[in-house]
């Protein structure tokens, strides 16, 4: 059986710490797997749909840092 590797388990603290404070933001609290859910759709590309997109309130989200090779 191959081995998969849980995406969030590569999140650090202070991803998490990130996560957090924009969901703080948005007016009602969007869930964190949203959130992901739009970053991973900004950096990788969009769904013919984007549920979170059609959420009411702005989010703000601070752009993704590459990381080092």
């Amino acid at each position: 059986m191959p081995y998969y590797q849980w995406p969030a388990s590569a999140l650090t603290e202070d991803d998490m710490a990130l996560l957090h404070h924009a969901r703080e933001r948005t007016n009602p609290g969007t869930p964190i797997n949203h959130l992901l859910a739009r970053a991973v759709r900004q950096v990788f590309g969009q769904s013919a749909r984007d549920p979170v997109a059609d959420a009411p309130g702005p989010v703000a989200v601070p752009p993704l840092m590459k990381e080092a090779a």
